[in-house]
């Protein structure tokens, strides 16, 4: 499998901070594989005493939590990285969301109309695409405006 992560150079901060990467869902197999492979990269890319980039994750198990379910959440993540950033000098540059939802005890995939469940519909919105619609819309101002990845 090859990588579509960027390379240093796309990540190349123009006031030379460091370039902060966010892993959202760094608690489920996929987050937590990705952010494994952007920490390695950290680690291969530090200049002596100063580095360059720094991968962080968020999950619904870290501090703080981002849980599509209680919306609340995403903007105090937001408040937490806002000041992440101001106290380590670094701008943020990546944004992975790597959260979805399929099935557990509230439903499974539907197989056919007779299946649908309008609290399961209901629940799958909300984790895959109005939580991460509000995510973006709390991120979106702490991404500079020019030299996103």
């Amino acid at each position: 499998m090859t990588s579509t992560v960027p390379d240093a150079s796309a990540l190349a901060s123009p006031s030379n901070s460091p370039a902060l990467r966010l892993v959202v869902g760094s608690g489920g197999g996929l987050g937590r594989a990705w952010l494994q492979l952007l920490q390695d990269q950290d680690a291969s890319q530090s200049n002596g005493a100063q580095t360059l980039r720094q991968s962080v994750g968020l999950s619904r198990s870290t501090a703080p939590a981002v849980d599509y379910t209680q919306p609340t959440t995403i903007d105090q993540a937001a408040t937490w990285l806002q000041q992440h950033m101001a106290s380590t000098g670094a701008q943020l540059r990546q944004v992975v969301v790597a959260t979805g939802y399929l099935h557990n005890e509230l439903g499974q995939p539907e197989r056919s109309l007779r299946h649908l469940n309008a609290h399961y519909l209901q629940h799958v919105m909300q984790v895959n695409a109005i939580g991460p619609a509000l995510l973006l819309g709390a991120l979106a101002p702490l991404l500079p405006k020019q030299g996103r990845v």
